[in-house]
């Protein structure tokens, strides 16, 4: 397979879970002691990205319950972070859906050129 194409496929890959993360996330907002998943990028060789779920244990906000007497601990999902992170997630889908699309093209006129 060219390397153009698997690059640009395991960055679909990479996003695709970014985004099953971001929506998770959003789903669990309203959860008591929900802790978001946060995805990271990292370079794998010889081409290419993967993702890298954690959860890391940054506290959310706290609300009291029954008049009061009892803390309880909210979930830390940043509803503005999560909406950044799913545009950035969708941009870079299409824009390796189009680095395919140019590949292809490519080598379509390559192989009319040899036949």
């Amino acid at each position: 397979m060219d390397k153009a194409i698997q690059t640009a496929l395991s960055g679909i890959k990479a996003h695709l879970t970014m985004m099953d993360a971001t929506a998770h996330n959003i789903a669990n907002v309203n959860t008591d002691n929900f802790h978001a998943y946060r995805v990271t990028l990292h370079e794998v060789n010889p081409n290419g990205v993967e993702a890298q779920i954690d959860r890391p244990n940054a506290p959310g906000g706290h609300r009291y319950v029954n008049e009061g007497d009892t803390a309880v601990e909210g979930s830390n999902v940043d509803l503005a972070g999560e909406m950044v992170s799913r545009i950035v997630s969708e941009s870079s889908i299409k824009a390796s859906v189009e680095l395919i699309k140019s590949q292809d093209e490519i080598l379509g006129t390559v192989l009319d050129i040899l036949r």
